[in-house]
């Protein structure tokens, strides 16, 4: 029996789709790592969520049953896509704490303000919302009700934990707070880790957040999912974002999509040995016609 299992939360036919996506890739990395994959495809608890978005029900999931056999378990959100060349994120040594990395606006400090700029930008941003989006960041605790006086934040689709030491931490963390923060759970989730001292930060490869990266590295393709399927009908843009998205996962380990939509529908021509050998990226850009075609 493995002692280490890879789990996921997968409800509903948007989410599905995407899982399908880069499902393959899990496979592959949890074989490699001696881990067994679980996949829910239920909620654990319903009704209990009320107004809540659905994404709370992984705090439940991570204290079920189903997992208190492994040693370590590695929590990810359903669209992430896996560079199968990664290490085991099990080799990690998390002590006592779970294992998170940090929010994607922290990964370039130096850079903030132009990235802000470039999120408002793609968000369509006025200066009345842009105030209130300054707001949520420079005051993400309190607009939550919650006094931390720390900029500290984690980005919770990646988690490494001991369930038989983390199970119920996580557990109170969805029964203690009844409604949506700005980011769903995550609030709640980074104020626990913190006030508790229960993180650890890993490598930031194993949670690279795709919006920042693109935002950052290639604002040429900064777009929200209306324009970015509009322009998936462009030859030029496919190519382009193929070659972009590629180059992305090639040097990170788990690339994270955290609901952009538009860049994973590239990869659904992507085998998932891709990166068993060196990425043939005039190859994935021919392809990638088919997409314009497809989409026109």
């Amino acid at each position: 029996m493995n002692e280490n299992a890879i789990v996921t939360f997968v409800v509903g036919k948007n989410y599905l789709e995407i899982f399908n996506i880069v499902k393959d890739t899990w496979r592959i990395y949890a074989e490699k790592c001696n881990a067994d994959l679980i996949i829910f495809n239920d909620y654990i608890n319903k009704n209990s969520l009320d107004d809540r978005s659905p994404i709370w029900q992984k705090l439940l999931l991570v204290n079920s049953e189903k997992l208190k056999k492994y040693k370590k378990v590695c929590y990810l959100d359903s669209d992430i896509y896996i560079n199968i060349k990664s290490p085991s994120i099990f080799n990690i040594n998390t002590s006592d704490k779970v294992g998170v990395v940090r929010h994607e606006t922290l990964f370039y400090p130096e850079s903030k303000n132009i990235i802000n700029e470039r999120w408002f930008q793609r968000m369509g941003a006025d200066k009345k919302s842009k105030a209130r989006l300054l707001n949520v960041f420079q005051n993400y605790y309190e607009n939550y009700g919650l006094k931390l006086k720390t900029n500290l934040k984690f980005n919770a689709g990646v988690l490494v934990f001991d369930p038989k030491l983390h199970g119920q931490f996580f557990e109170r963390i969805y029964w203690n707070y009844p409604k949506d923060a700005i980011d769903q759970d995550q609030t709640a989730v980074n104020y626990e880790l913190i006030k508790n001292e229960l993180y650890q930060e890993i490598d930031i490869r194993f949670n690279a957040q795709i919006g920042v990266i693109l935002s950052y590295n290639y604002p040429y393709l900064n777009f929200m999912d209306d324009k970015g399927m509009h322009n998936l009908s462009n030859q030029t843009f496919c190519q382009l974002g193929m070659m972009c998205i590629l180059n992305i996962i090639e040097i990170n380990y788990f690339t994270h999509f955290a609901g952009v939509r538009w860049p994973m529908l590239l990869l659904e021509h992507v085998t998932s040995d891709l990166f068993e050998k060196r990425i043939d990226f005039e190859k994935y850009s021919n392809i990638i016609y088919d997409i314009g075609c497809r989409n026109k």
